[in-house]
């Protein structure tokens, strides 16, 4: 893999090459924006039970704590640029315009734009990868305005081209479920209680939701709930106070799903991880 990064807090960016195939989704959920930039490769994309099949030059903008990854087919050359960013970042009278494409969706269709190279975004990204060399303070302003500056050609992106991708179908009853989990997160929610609301067998209902969504229903939940969680930790809340706010009642068990899902424990100074795409 030839992979070319940069991490401070609260931004990670990255332009990736590698040849590589994995048979699953390599599912993740965080609590950052994504804006991922697709130039080649044989991939499949999954956005909370939607699929998208990436042609070059395309575009996936994901909002944090949404349930996504990806899937590499083959094992010819894949490459994209990626970033990760909180709205923190943004400067607050910048932020609700250049956040604008990220929710203006009323579809997940609107999150994916294809044939945009003509908005010579890969540009932008290569600013971006070349703002990190540059010493100390010039570097860390070069770089939150070339993010910026990014977020504005996305921007007059969306509102020039319609998104005219259309995600594979998905069962109207999985995304009946995904809206009404998404909608009870921190409520209790069991196999069985979803079993009987929608009027489907548990075992059709595991077969069918993983098959929308890379995992398994209680898998999904866990990841959206720890997502949530870390987002508590990182504005100060304790673990166990963040663990309750989310919906797990034994602590034991969120610590064991927050060790598995994002790789280290949950501790205050938690720093979320971030996929590479």
């Amino acid at each position: 893999m030839d992979y070319i990064s940069y991490n401070k807090e609260g931004l990670h960016f990255g332009h990736a090459l590698d040849f590589t195939h994995h048979n699953d989704y390599m599912i993740h959920c965080h609590n950052s924006y994504e804006v991922y930039y697709f130039i080649s490769g044989d991939v499949s994309y999954l956005v909370e039970g939607k699929h998208y099949t990436p042609t070059p030059h395309s575009i996936l903008m994901i909002s944090p704590n949404i349930l996504h990854g990806v899937k590499v087919k083959t094992d010819s050359a894949y490459e994209r640029y990626t970033l990760h960013f909180s709205s923190q970042i943004i400067p607050a009278e910048n932020r609700l315009l250049l956040l604008f494409p990220f929710h203006q969706t009323t579809s997940q269709s609107d999150i994916y734009y294809q044939d945009v190279e003509d908005f010579r975004l890969q540009h932008y990204f290569e600013n971006l990868s070349a703002c990190k060399d540059m010493p100390g303070e010039m570097r860390d302003m070069a770089i939150a305005i070339a993010v910026q500056s990014l977020l504005s050609q996305i921007l007059y992106m969306s509102k020039q081209t319609k998104s005219l991708a259309t995600p594979e179908h998905i069962s109207q009853t999985v995304t009946k479920i995904i809206h009404y989990i998404n909608n009870h997160l921190t409520e209790r929610i069991t196999l069985d209680a979803i079993s009987s609301r929608f009027f489907i067998s548990k075992h059709h209902l595991n077969k069918v939701f993983r098959k929308a969504t890379g995992t398994t229903l209680v898998q999904y939940i866990n990841y959206k709930r720890i997502a949530m969680a870390n987002q508590y930790i990182m504005q100060g809340k304790s673990a166990m106070d963040a663990a309750l706010s989310v919906g797990f009642h034994d602590y034991s068990v969120f610590y064991r799903a927050y060790k598995r899902i994002l790789g280290h424990a949950p501790t205050a100074k938690a720093i979320k991880r971030c996929s590479k795409g």
